[in-house]
């Protein structure tokens, strides 16, 4: 499963403006999907809803553990997105599941969709 299919999924629903899937590490699985979730202003989204959203595309098993609403995603000087941040972020400091303290690096705060 490629994680931009599920990047551009998630961008086809109405709340979300940004969208990022990164690899964290999992016990079980080795690695398993993330997304983090930039919406549009004056919207919401819960997991559950983007959970369901992305269920009628793809298997359970291709869906994000998790949704984590960040304010911005990391970019390059040029624009581009950084994914390398965030997941390295997952991977050294915070083992094998990322959770709270994830939301903490990312974005200053706990934050869960």
């Amino acid at each position: 499963m490629s994680s931009i299919d599920v990047e551009t999924a998630l961008l086809a629903h109405p709340s979300v403006a940004e969208a990022a899937v990164i690899a964290v590490p999992d016990a079980n699985w080795q690695e398993r999907p993330l997304a983090l979730i930039v919406l549009r202003p004056w919207t919401k989204a819960t997991s559950e809803e983007l959970r369901v959203f992305l269920s009628r595309r793809f298997a359970k098993r291709q869906l994000p553990d998790e949704f984590v609403i960040v304010p911005k995603l990391p970019r390059t000087a040029t624009g581009k997105l950084l994914k390398s941040a965030p997941a390295r972020a997952s991977r050294v400091a915070f083992g094998a599941r990322g959770g709270p303290r994830l939301d903490r690096a990312l974005t200053g705060r706990e934050q869960h969709a």
